[in-house]
């Protein structure tokens, strides 16, 4: 009894849409004038220019039918796999996705329909998924997981204005904060000064820009200083990795100058809660880092690292490195 309890858990919690989606949905339709709707064979009472409906999931198209005071428009609104579903995918297990995909498969919990609908009765087009018959042009966001950064913690702002129905551009600026979380308990501490500048171009793919799901290209670039206290050999010590360098290393403390440029491919989803704006993104790409030091004892020895892993080593060393960078956060906007 215990192992069939758990497989069904294990089953349950692995087709993320049966778990996550209701049996219907709620779908909210706004038209350019007061109107009544007939949704499949339910005619709505009221006359007005909002409507919200719940519908059961399903893969076939919904009837709908709309009437104005001079026009009326009838028009077949259209369903897709729903996040919950496509999840099955994402998550990071192959027999998962084989028992979600099994299960979810022929569910009509699998489907849904657009969760906002605007229709124009003046245009030819049938619906918008989203729209609302406003533009939105211009945003401005604020990412406040920043300010608790592990690394690089700062203040940082973006602007964002839409150049067409599926673009959009964005410019970021963020101040470094004088430490990060990693350094709170630096000796001396870091007094890091500095600053990060990035531009993004953005293609929505699902909704008109700025709403929905987007693809992004992103190129930014940072200039840091900051103190740090590191150990310190000559460089005829410093050629055998493993020797023990004992009392020939010193420590120092010294200025660290650093600045990259990065290049990323981006993929987000941004939505709309009355005004207030959700950005949620994540990428991948590469950082060209430039690192120089100042205000050291003697500028010819060399940095000493430690034998394990030392990120810490990769990102003070001298020159110019290449390095692997997957970017995400959330950011919060309002439109305006």
């Amino acid at each position: 009894m215990k192992h069939l309890s758990v497989f069904v858990l294990f089953l349950f919690f692995t087709s993320c849409a049966t778990m996550f989606n209701k049996r219907s949905q709620e779908i909210r339709f706004i038209t350019n004038e007061p109107t009544q709707l007939i949704v499949a064979k339910d005619t709505l009472t009221k006359i007005q220019a909002e409507h919200y409906v719940f519908v059961k999931r399903s893969r076939a198209p919904l009837p709908i039918q709309v009437q104005g005071d001079s026009i009326s428009k009838k028009i077949l609104l259209h369903s897709s796999n729903s996040i919950a579903y496509i999840a099955n995918f994402i998550y990071p297990s192959i027999l998962n996705i084989g028992i979600g995909w099994l299960v979810d498969h022929n569910s009509p919990k699998r489907y849904a329909y657009p969760s906002i609908v605007s229709i124009d009765l003046n245009q030819e087009r049938d619906y918008y998924d989203f729209n609302a018959l406003e533009d939105t042009k211009q945003l401005f966001k604020f990412t406040p997981l920043k300010l608790i950064g592990i690394n690089n913690a700062s203040v940082e702002i973006a602007y964002e204005r839409t150049t067409g129905n599926d673009f959009s551009s964005q410019l970021m600026a963020s101040w470094l904060l004088p430490v990060s979380l990693n350094s709170i308990t630096d000796n001396p501490l870091p007094e890091i000064k500095g600053y990060r500048v990035a531009f993004e171009e953005r293609f929505y793919f699902r909704k008109r820009a700025p709403h929905g799901p987007y693809f992004a290209i992103e190129i930014d670039y940072l200039k840091k200083e900051h103190y740090t206290r590191r150990g310190f050999v000559s460089p005829e010590y410093a050629e055998d990795y493993y020797y023990d360098y004992g009392t020939e290393e010193y420590m120092d403390s010294f200025l660290v100058k650093t600045n990259f440029i990065g290049r990323h491919v981006k993929f987000g989803y941004q939505k709309e809660f009355k005004k207030i704006f959700l950005d949620c993104y994540f990428g991948l790409g590469v950082r060209t880092r430039n690192v120089a030091h100042a205000k050291r004892i003697n500028p010819n020895d060399v940095l000493v690292s430690n034998r394990h892993f030392d990120l810490e080593y990769t990102r003070i060393k001298e020159g110019k490195t290449n390095t692997l960078n997957v970017p995400f956060n959330i950011r919060l906007g309002w439109r305006f």
